[in-house]
């Protein structure tokens, strides 16, 4: 341990939103020691130049200082010395994001990719990561929770932790605060759901609905991973959505809106949202953090990653997250096919599906995914909605052609014992041919269609095998015409113009102001009703503003489209539909 790199965290600048950090390297390189900042986190697929919320940053050896270079925008490089080597460095830590980090003087947490310096050459090195509390820490009756090994620390988490290397070191998270912890235990392991944030809520029910999916998973996978407890750091928050997987934990973000509330018979439409996303970050225990693509075993933090198969390992668990929901029996087959129906309508009302292949989704993360604008939905699909949809589609065929012997399940079992257990990477492409092992039939054309091409995905069949019914509904009056829209201070606003519309051909644009249609003022609580009460094939004219000024256009109104899916679940279906249905749900 005396060879290990240590971190200390000082937590004395909360209202400055400021982390203190000290690194100190014992044996720096004798040409002079380079350090740097991660530019993106795992899990999530954006160069986020984390170095930028470095303020301040300085060297010392033995007391006396050390030069410091910047080589590039996260790259420095310290003047030969001897050990050991103290970096002091101050990050700026505002962000509320699951992937971020944020101090004040009501919490302290950080993701460790936003905060640790890599120390190059040592990567492989044990670090210990000293977390010193403050005066007000310590008075406010402060803990710290990780999931990170513990070396020495007292009651209420202060101490020092451990890990085995650079890429474990910043797989834990770290919350520091008067956080409400809520235990339960899942296949003898202890688990803990940390909430952070002021709610009124039913702890109880969330606490048993989460324990029920997190033991349907281990059902699932026949075993938990290899771990000393499990943490959820649930983050409460007035605006706000988002998880990201760890090794041994997860953090996620949420709005007091989603938690469950006491006395609530139905679960709302948020709580739901919320169950799927405790099981999304969940499944990623085994799907992601342990069966990973090839090129994820140890990925370079300074450059972007690249990889086809994002698809596999977040479309998949895009698949599984809520219909783990309805085998854990916390969502009903009902409740869940209103969610699938949710998910279709949204793909189809996404252009995008027709310029974006799904293996291009996923290659193009980086650039794309986490940076989306006006066109977004003309020109991309996401790799979680269609790779979603593109798993069921997989998961019903595999129950309809194998006559209920198989299913998508004994693939991904398959992958956690052939990769996940081994630590062994996934290389592209070898999911195809995989499935052609274990289902012993040819998907080629299968992969071809959902994943190589743009073609839309054929799902009527598919659902009718398992006794779910799909029809066709209308578009409302805005989506019939191509409209996505934002109200700002009751102003209607343009956001998004979809491809072939007629708003697209009226020539509306994006961040028009649409302020009367047929020389009636408009408005976001009158607009579609204005546009409804017109005859279709009716010419309408609208003024719009655009860069503050006046705009008359013309915008043909056009008859309601059955464009949208409607999914029942079939009560007379037949033996065969029945027992695929029981095999696909598994309720």
């Amino acid at each position: 341990m005396s060879e290990s790199i240590t971190y200390k965290i000082y937590l004395d600048k909360l209202k400055q939103h400021l982390l203190c950090v000290e690194c100190t390297i014992r044996n720096p390189t004798e040409d002079g020691q380079v350090v740097s900042i991660p530019a993106w986190v795992p899990g999530s697929y954006l160069i986020r130049d984390f170095a930028k919320h470095i303020v301040a940053i300085s060297a010392t050896s033995h007391g006396a200082e050390v030069n410091m270079q910047k080589l590039s925008k996260n790259v420095w490089q310290c003047a030969p010395c001897s050990g050991p080597l103290v970096i002091t460095y101050f990050a700026y830590c505002f962000d509320l994001a699951a992937r971020g980090a944020y101090v004040d003087h009501t919490r302290v947490f950080f993701d460790g990719a936003r905060i640790f310096l890599i120390v190059e050459g040592e990567e492989e090195q044990t670090r210990t990561v000293e977390i010193v509390p403050s005066q007000f820490t310590k008075s406010a009756q402060w803990r710290c929770a990780t999931s990170m090994t513990p070396l020495k620390i007292d009651a209420a988490g202060f101490g020092t932790y451990v890990a085995n290397n650079h890429l474990e070191l910043i797989d834990h998270p770290f919350e520091i605060s008067d956080f409400k912890s809520l235990e339960f235990e899942v296949a003898n392991v202890p688990h803990k759901i940390i909430v952070s944030g002021k709610a009124v809520a039913d702890y109880d029910r969330l606490v048993a609905d989460v324990q029920k999916i997190c033991a349907s998973q281990v059902q699932f996978f026949g075993e938990l991973p290899k771990l000393r407890q499990y943490i959820f750091i649930l983050s409460i928050v007035a605006k706000g959505w988002g998880g990201i997987e760890h090794r041994a934990s997860s953090s996620l973000v949420s709005t007091r809106s989603a938690l469950p509330k006491f006395g609530e018979e139905t679960k709302s439409s948020d709580y739901k949202s919320l169950l799927g996303l405790f099981s999304h970050e969940y499944f990623h225990l085994w799907n992601v953090k342990r069966i990973k693509p090839e090129v994820f075993l140890n990925p370079d933090l300074n450059r972007e990653v690249y990889t086809r198969q994002l698809w596999i390992f977040e479309g998949i668990t895009a698949y599984y997250d809520n219909l783990n929901c309805v085998q854990a029996q916390v969502l009903t087959p009902k409740e869940y096919i209103q969610i699938l129906q949710d998910d279709i309508n949204v793909m189809l009302q996404t252009p995008g599906m027709h310029k974006q292949t799904l293996d291009e989704s996923s290659y193009d993360a980086w650039i794309k995914f986490y940076q989306p604008d006006e066109n977004t939905v003309n020109s991309s699909i996401s790799y979680y909605l269609k790779g979603c949809l593109v798993a069921l589609a997989l998961d019903l065929l595999i129950i309809k052609n194998t006559k209920r012997k198989q299913s998508l399940a004994d693939i991904m079992q398959i992958l956690w014992q052939q990769y996940g257990k081994t630590g062994l990477g996934l290389p592209e492409g070898y999911f195809e041919q995989l499935t052609y092992e274990i289902i012993g039939e040819d998907y080629r054309e299968f992969f071809d269609m959902a994943v190589r091409s743009t073609k839309p995905l054929e799902l009527t069949h598919l659902l009718q095998s398992v006794g779910v019914k799909y029809k066709n509904k209308p578009l409302s009056v805005l989506d019939n015409v191509g409209l996505k829209v934002q109200t700002d201070q009751n102003k209607l606003t343009v956001k998004s113009v979809l491809n072939d519309s007629v708003a697209e051909h009226a020539g509306l644009a994006p961040n028009d102001v649409i302020v009367a249609v047929n020389n009636f003022a408009v408005n976001n609580s009158n607009f579609e009703s204005t546009l409804g009460a017109n005859p279709a094939h009716e010419e309408l004219q609208l003024h719009v503003f655009r860069n503050d000024i006046l705009l008359e256009l013309v915008m043909l109104n056009p008859p309601l489209s059955n464009q949208l899916c409607e999914l029942e679940i079939v009560d007379d279906a037949d033996e065969q539909q029945l027992q695929n249905r029981q095999k696909w749900l598994g309720a």
